[in-house]
């Protein structure tokens, strides 16, 4: 029965309809926690997107976290994104790690920044252990542009995985000449045994 009304929908749940219009499917809904339970985290996954292979991936609920440092205000906040082969076991748990991470620390994470060894733990014989991040809407997803939400500003990160080299390289050339690097070679950046390109 109409009541007239608008609906009214949870900051949860707009992020999960902004995210699955971005990815272009219909999304799974997952819940990490973790391994000290002290954190948790939903993840949404959708399958098959953006080819059959590959599933997009993100966290919703980080926005909750107030971020510190010389690039934040306030207002700003993140969710985080990322591509995975579609029959890799551990994809979710990789992405809630990052998100722990911020969670944890508080510290505003930007693009050109990298986690050092996130992979490691799920993937030991992986060639790409650091996990860099782009700003989404500028590599993978180009429909997942910031977004306010209330007085906050949220933005979207990608995790990309990269190797021992590619870490050294951004650390001595910065962000443009690792992005120009693996943008311009034809490396797979979601290949968890990919060849370096540096």
């Amino acid at each position: 029965m109409e009541t007239g009304k608008p609906e009214i929908i949870s900051e949860d749940k707009q992020i999960e309809r902004l995210l699955s219009n971005a990815f272009g499917g219909p999304p799974l809904i997952f819940r990490v926690s973790h391994n000290t339970r002290k954190y948790e985290i939903s993840t949404l996954v959708v399958p098959g997107r953006p080819e059959p292979e590959l599933c997009s991936l993100a966290t919703i609920g980080l926005w909750r976290t107030p971020l510190t440092g010389p690039n934040a205000t306030e207002t700003s906040r993140l969710e985080l994104t990322s591509l995975f082969e579609v029959s890799r076991e551990g994809a979710r748990e990789v992405l809630a790690a990052a998100a722990f991470k911020i969670m944890r620390t508080h510290k505003f994470v930007s693009a050109g920044t990298v986690f050092m060894n996130c992979l490691h733990d799920w993937y030991p014989k992986s060639t790409v252990p650091h996990i860099y991040f782009v700003d989404a809407n500028f590599w993978s997803f180009p429909n997942l542009q910031p977004i306010r939400m209330g007085a906050l500003h949220i933005q979207f990160l990608q995790t990309i995985p990269i190797t021992e080299s590619e870490c050294q390289f951004v650390q001595e050339h910065g962000s443009p000449a690792l992005e120009s690097r693996l943008l311009g070679s034809s490396t797979n950046i979601w290949d968890l045994k990919r060849a370096p390109c540096i």
